[in-house]
């Protein structure tokens, strides 16, 4: 459907190709756009500026150690992303001359920054800086009660996830719900989950939003109650 757009005529579906084969096209590119919601530190946002190719990407996870302003936009998470998204990429393909300085600063900051072997010399350093912390100032070991009370808190948290996992699949997993209501409940969530989501997920920009925050709240209560846990 997505294809049929008159607006979209230009897009071209690649699907999987080989790591040569994306390395040209990544060079033959101009711009990467990745709105990600949630990252550590993309793989892909460090090899496109490698590539000399201008990031607009979201501003989550380690992004910020990789595109700071001067080679790269990014946005931050809010209730307008879309809008955010369209202007950077509108300014960067209007203007090719702060499109070719931005591409050039990001090629330079991970040459100079984030080369393999400056990587592993960094992460040698903080290790033996650790391992020196740890011999000279230890930290004194946890006592038995609030031992067992991070692995009580562990293990809840384990056992929530997994039913909160369990919550959203169509194929159950024991626990079961046990009753008629459980059950009816289970599946009216599932329901409304997949009609409001795309609502939802245009609404609620960040993890803070009060309407994240009351779902989640409901999420949790019916976990408990469908599964007793």
């Amino acid at each position: 459907r997505m294809l049929r757009d008159p607006l979209l005529h230009n897009v071209r579906l690649v699907g999987a190709l080989p790591e040569e084969r994306v390395r040209e096209v990544m060079a033959a590119g101009d711009i990467l756009l990745l709105p990600s919601e949630r990252e550590g530190i993309a793989i892909v946002l460090l090899e496109a500026m490698a590539m000399g190719v201008a990031p607009v990407a979201a501003d989550v996870g380690g992004h910020r150690e990789l595109a700071t302003p001067d080679c790269g936009v990014l946005i931050p998470q809010s209730g307008n992303e879309e809008r955010a998204y369209v202007a950077a990429l509108i300014s960067l393909l209007t203007d090719p001359d702060r499109r070719a300085h931005i591409s050039a600063n990001a090629r330079r900051r991970i040459v100079d920054h984030f080369r393999l072997e400056q990587m592993g010399e960094r992460m040698d350093a903080l290790i033996r800086a650790a391992s020196h912390l740890h011999t000279t100032a230890p930290r004194a070991a946890p006592s038995g009660d609030v031992a067992q009370r991070s692995a009580t808190s562990v293990i809840r948290q384990a056992r929530r996830d997994r039913n909160v996992a369990r919550l959203w699949q169509q194929i159950d997993e024991p626990p079961f719900p046990h009753s008629g209501a459980q059950r009816l409940a289970l599946a009216l969530i599932r329901r409304a989950r997949c009609t409001f989501r795309p609502l939802y997920r245009r609404l609620v920009g960040h993890d803070a939003h009060p309407i994240r925050r009351g779902v989640l709240a409901v999420r949790d209560l019916a976990t408990r109650w469908i599964y007793g846990e």
